[in-house]
């Protein structure tokens, strides 16, 4: 049985589907809704072919009623066919076109599954460096916006002593310190309208820009492919090295950039695909749009997650999941035991190991 279709009415016959086609051809609405809805078992028989206890079946279905509708509009009686054997071949090629639109798009996205579980299933904890890009739909980006910024910053571990006094150093330097010392971890969210020199500033004047005043915290970046390409590709070195070399004529400045960059990003410009009720994005211009991160910035994301349209079953699930404190305090114990670990080494807790040449 196909989830999203629990019941359906029973197919029309050949009698009835012609009588029904002839009032759509006179301009009868209700004789098209009718053509649809007695034509939806024909929708999931056809899914069934494709389903996958991996993928939200809801979106086959979505995707399948939308070759129905397609064949009903585009169905021509004249050619001899039934309705029936038009719209199998309408939902089979909807179904196919998005398969391989996912396959394609499978080559950018390292994991497609549930937020929360690609957090918790990448380990104990997420250190500095690390990368998140999160591909929300239009009706639930909010929904991964506000998700990602403050929950991330909820499960990172407590803050050393060194770590509050480094930190504070930086804030007093770019004129934000209010307090003795910084007793949070800081996150930074520029606007996608912020120019390189906010992001790494230099200049005679010297601050820190908002990736070093990121230093130890979080960078989020909210629909990321508006960003400007210079400010984009600005993240590369800081994110290999763990700092900004910045040169300009008044000499050369060093800053400290070891942060996480959580980027959060629409799947097209109008931010539906792959709801083809409401995208209206050609596949060209999903393909453009997605090609605004460059293939060296998408080779140190370590992690991205595509999340889907949550349904009504979903939503009415019972089970609780697991919550920012209880996490949290899996990560505080990690990072003791790495401590412990390397107590008598000069390394510090997410060090980066090289080969030596």
């Amino acid at each position: 049985k196909v989830s999203g279709l629990k019941t359906f009415l029973e197919p029309l016959t050949p009698d009835e589907e012609k009588i029904y086609i002839e009032k759509m051809r006179l301009g009868d609405k209700k004789a098209k809704d009718i053509l649809i809805e007695r034509n939806l078992r024909l929708v999931a028989h056809v899914v069934k072919k494709y389903y996958d206890e991996n993928r939200e079946n809801q979106d086959l279905i979505s995707i399948g009623i939308v070759g129905l509708i397609k064949a009903v509009n585009t169905y021509n009686p004249d050619k001899g066919n039934r309705l029936v054997t038009y719209a199998a071949k309408c939902i089979e090629n909807e179904l196919l076109m998005m398969l391989r639109a996912e396959k394609k798009r499978s080559k950018d996205v390292s994991l497609n599954e549930p937020i929360g579980t690609a957090i918790k299933n990448s380990g104990f904890m997420i250190p500095p460096k690390r990368i998140t890009i999160n591909f929300s739909p239009a009706n639930i980006r909010k929904t991964g916006t506000y998700f990602d910024q403050p929950v991330a910053v909820s499960i990172l571990p407590d803050m050393t002593l060194e770590e509050q006094i480094e930190i504070s150093k930086i804030q007093s330097v770019a004129g934000n310190l209010s307090e003795s010392l910084v007793k949070t971890r800081p996150v930074r969210s520029p606007h996608h309208t912020a120019t390189v020199s906010a992001m790494i500033r230099g200049g005679f004047n010297s601050k820190p820009g908002e990736i070093t005043q990121a230093h130890e915290g979080i960078l989020f970046l909210d629909e990321l492919p508006e960003f400007s390409r210079q400010v984009i590709e600005t993240l590369r070195q800081p994110l290999e090295d763990e700092k900004i070399i910045v040169s300009r004529s008044g000499g050369t400045y060093e800053f400290p950039a070891k942060f996480i960059l959580i980027g959060a990003m629409n799947p097209c410009k109008c931010g539906y695909y792959p709801d083809m009720n409401k995208c209206t994005c050609t596949e060209q211009e999903v393909k453009k749009y997605m090609e605004k991160i460059s293939g060296p910035l998408i080779d140190r994301i370590d992690l991205c997650v595509h999340m889907n349209q949550v349904t009504y079953f979903q939503l009415e699930k019972e089970e609780q999941p697991e919550d920012s404190l209880t996490i949290k305090e899996r990560v505080n114990r990690a990072v003791q035991i790495q401590r412990e670990r390397y107590a008598n080494e000069k390394l510090s807790l997410t060090v980066s190991f090289q080969a030596k040449t």
